[in-house]
């Protein structure tokens, strides 16, 4: 072992540098020299995510010598509607730079993938913030608009198919006009209830579901629509009685409207929610070739017509992002300054 003279920290034989602090150890001797001064692959390799994607042994051939020291999992795009799935990886080696993505879409598979040698990196630029996006905007819109007048037609069907039911039957034909009066009571009774229940579950869900959720809105819109039919109603049954009665009814329509316009508003603060998206933009210079090989523009709105792959460019940050902020700026100067100490120490890491 190699005791190092400036912090005392007990270094392998075959580092010619201080694992912890940097120093000199080549004027110090050793017994034996167990150890190469060449990174271990035994070493761990530190991916930020969950699943460990595993570049140079899956995916591409390794060059001499050639080790992982971090995998990022950078972006992430995702689209239902399209069928698209794109995931973004950013590989760094102890010889290059390395961004990876593969995207699977109708059109089957594919794969993007831009490097540049480490020793040529020389600068880089990378920002991760948020934006307010117009076709999320649009898009929780119209869906929010089509759920709610999906599920108010079924609910209206429902109840025209109840009251053709009754209608029909012989019994109600019979009745006298006050016993006609009190089943049409108990029956729009029911329909108020039935309204309410379905506005007070909606906003319920509504507050579970996560702000980047698309059906946060679905809800919310709904809980409005259900809040204005119910106000609806209030209003004309009032506005009827006081022309039948000619006396002024004790309605609560008022009270309803204004509860559904508090619950429009939380619905647009719901679409605001979801328009507000996660971006990032990395763009990695080097010395000589393109000056930004590696290039990560952020969330664009267009480029439907591109390949799944390439939506990985302009994907939104996925788990990995802010690790990958923090440290590649000071990992990539460490393996440059240091070689294969900067090495060791960020795989240790």
């Amino acid at each position: 072992m190699k005791k190092c003279q400036n912090c005392g920290h007990e270094n392998a034989d075959g580092y010619d540098f201080c694992i912890k602090c940097g120093a000199d150890l080549r004027s110090i001797s050793s017994a034996q020299t167990t150890l190469p001064s060449q990174p271990s692959d035994s070493q761990p390799i530190k991916n930020q995510g969950g699943a460990r994607f595993k570049l140079l042994e899956e995916n591409l051939a390794p060059a001499d010598s050639e080790l992982e020291v971090r995998t990022y999992h950078c972006t992430s795009f995702k689209s239902l509607l399209l069928s698209l799935n794109a995931e973004g990886y950013l590989v760094v080696t102890n010889k290059r730079v390395v961004f990876h993505a593969f995207g699977t879409s109708f059109a089957g598979k594919s794969i993007l993938q831009s490097e540049v040698p480490i020793e040529d990196v020389s600068g880089i630029s990378i920002y991760k913030g948020s934006y307010f996006s117009l076709t999320h905007l649009l898009g929780a819109f119209f869906l929010s608009i089509f759920f709610g007048n999906v599920v108010i037609t079924i609910l209206a069907s429902i109840i025209l198919a109840l009251a053709r039911f009754f209608l029909q039957d012989q019994s109600l034909i019979n009745l006298d006009v006050e016993s006609l009066e009190t089943t049409a009571k108990v029956l729009y009774l029911a329909l108020q209830v039935l309204l309410w229940i379905l506005a007070f579950a909606s906003l319920v869900i509504s507050f579970f579901l996560s702000k980047q959720s698309i059906f946060r809105s679905a809800f919310a819109t709904l809980a409005a629509f259900t809040l204005t039919v119910l106000g609806s109603l209030s209003y004309i049954s009032n506005e009827i009685q006081d022309y039948l009665n000619s006396e002024q009814s004790t309605g609560g329509s008022g009270f309803v409207l204004v509860l559904a316009m508090f619950v429009v508003i939380y619905a647009l603060v719901c679409f605001f929610w979801y328009s507000r998206r996660p971006t990032m933009s990395l763009a990695v210079g080097s010395k000589g070739g393109s000056s930004t090989p590696i290039a990560i523009s952020g969330i664009s709105s267009f480029g439907i017509y591109n390949t799944a792959a390439s939506k990985a460019l302009s994907a939104e940050p996925a788990e990995d992002a802010e690790a990958l902020v923090k440290e590649l700026g000071a990992m990539v100067m460490d393996i440059q300054t240091l070689g294969d100490l900067g090495v060791n120490q960020w795989r240790a890491k």
